[in-house]
């Protein structure tokens, strides 16, 4: 974020930077584990605090498979019937916020073309200023709600077009949980490394983006979603990452995909 947010919250950023990562170093140095979500965050620490190797491991995040499932029932929760493409995360978040504005100024104008045309839904609490004065005819801005799974079940596509991102994106998972078509950023989607199974698309530029979520308006990807169910259950179980996480704790954890030494 010091990279790319303008001044003067670059150099906050930056500072922010270095006095966190000197506090992770100590509590790295104090715990018996350190647990990160990804093979590459875990790169990423050890790159910055090499003192803390054996004793750091990574473990998937995972999803609520029952919670999050293409086979709930959900009234419509949109105003009318036009297609719905639906953006979720706090919106009070810098990168999310990056995100749908470049996306409605980047992306609807080329969407716009279509006969009819879509409908782009952010959702999600604390939009920021920014975020509502996206809000247009064919962008909604709904704030917080109860339950974003109707939004999700209801959208022909789910997008995640974030430009900047670590760790795991929560929204991505959760879309594929739901058996939908996700067209994401390699940015939003590389803590997962689903896109190689056919269980997400990749997409980064406006005109690329507005293809593929095109194509998905069009039906044309209909048969990711179950794909994308089966990946998030192969992989995304909770109980399969909690397995670890008690092997780990009983100190059974033995060498595998999953440390990092």
């Amino acid at each position: 974020m010091a990279e790319r947010a303008p001044v003067p919250q670059r150099w906050i950023y930056a500072r922010e930077a270095r006095t966190l990562l000197a506090f992770e170093r100590r509590a790295a140095a104090s715990a018996e584990h350190t647990l990160l979500v990804t093979e590459e965050e875990a790169g990423l620490f050890l790159a910055r605090a090499p003192e803390a190797t054996q004793r750091t491991v990574w473990m998937r995040n995972g999803v609520d498979l029952d919670y999050f499932s293409p086979h709930h029932v959900f009234d419509r929760p949109f105003g009318d019937d036009r297609q719905a493409i639906v953006f979720t995360g706090d919106m009070g978040y810098w990168p999310n916020v990056e995100a749908v504005t470049w996306f409605a100024r980047e992306v609807m104008p080329l969407l716009r073309a279509r006969t009819p045309s879509p409908c782009f839904t952010i959702v999600g609490a604390h939009p920021t200023a920014q975020v509502q004065g996206l809000a247009a005819n064919d962008i909604v801005v709904t704030g917080r709600v109860d339950d974003v799974r109707p939004y999700v079940a209801h959208a022909a596509a789910v997008v995640a077009p974030l430009r900047l991102a670590r760790g795991v994106q929560n929204k991505v998972i959760e879309g594929i949980a739901m058996g939908k078509v996700v067209v994401a950023t390699a940015a939003a989607e590389r803590g997962l490394g689903v896109a190689r199974e056919g269980a997400v698309l990749l997409a980064q530029t406006p005109e690329e983006t507005a293809f593929r979520v095109g194509e998905t308006l069009d039906g044309k990807y209909d048969n990711i979603g179950i794909v994308a169910r089966r990946v998030a259950e192969a992989q995304f179980s909770w109980a399969k990452t909690l397995r670890q996480l008690d092997e780990l704790l009983a100190g059974t954890h033995g060498p595998n995909e999953e440390r990092v030494a």
